[in-house]
């Protein structure tokens, strides 16, 4: 069984996301990942944008190369400085494919540190998976991951997958939509078999024809 379900309404729960963020209303705990980097790193640069921090020194990125368990506890405990909360990054770290109903000893401390110090930390999960394939996807995050089930339970855990074709229709109808322009579906569709459904591709294309449309008149 797969921990998280590819979400039918994903469009939707960006909006709610997108509109908290516009309220700057940063949730303690977001954990995204998936096979579509666009929206990844959309929601991860807006997180980013959100948190509000001139100094600069309340905000670290954690990735396999400099990752030590016992050190990202050690800043997670840490108060910020000179601000009311820290940024804490960890990107495509193996530490989090952890699946297994035994949580072990760092995990569970590392789960702890999260829950004790919650109300001054914003802290961002990001895994790629590049995997196409539904049964090797779905095998990274199963219903047995405790940092997974953490992060549902107490923020976001949001699966951020390569879009199909009907979905893809819709963002490049409402990509045209933000700017004021008509598009139908039969033209979204021709876009698509055109440009293919890499989605920061697709939204460069229509981004051309939106500009081409407005030199013209």
């Amino acid at each position: 069984m797969a921990f998280y379900e590819k979400s039918e309404n994903l469009q939707e729960e960006l909006k709610k996301i997108n509109a908290e963020l516009r309220k700057k209303e940063l949730r303690p705990f977001y954990f995204l990942y998936g096979n579509e980097d666009y929206l990844l790193n959309e929601v991860f640069l807006r997180i980013k944008k959100t948190f509000v921090d001139d100094t600069g020194i309340n905000y670290k990125l954690y990735t396999e190369a400099n990752f030590d368990v016992n050190d990202s506890i050690k800043y997670i405990e840490t108060l910020p400085l000179m601000n009311d909360q820290k940024l804490i990054v960890f990107e495509d770290i193996e530490f989090f494919r952890y699946n297994s109903h035994e949580v072990d000893e760092k995990h569970t401390s590392f789960l702890n540190a999260l829950s004790e110090s919650k109300n001054h930390n914003v802290v961002l999960i990001i895994d790629h998976n590049s995997s196409d394939k539904d049964d090797k996807y779905q095998k990274i995050y199963n219903d047995s991951n405790p940092v997974a089930k953490f992060f549902k339970d107490n923020g976001i855990l949001l699966d951020l997958f390569k879009l199909d074709e009907a979905a893809l229709n819709k963002y490049v109808v409402n990509r045209f939509e933000k700017a004021k322009k008509i598009i139908d579906k039969v033209e979204a569709a021709y876009i698509i078999r055109n440009c293919g459904t890499n989605l920061k591709n697709l939204y460069n294309e229509c981004d051309k024809v939106i500009a081409f449309a407005e030199e013209r008149h």
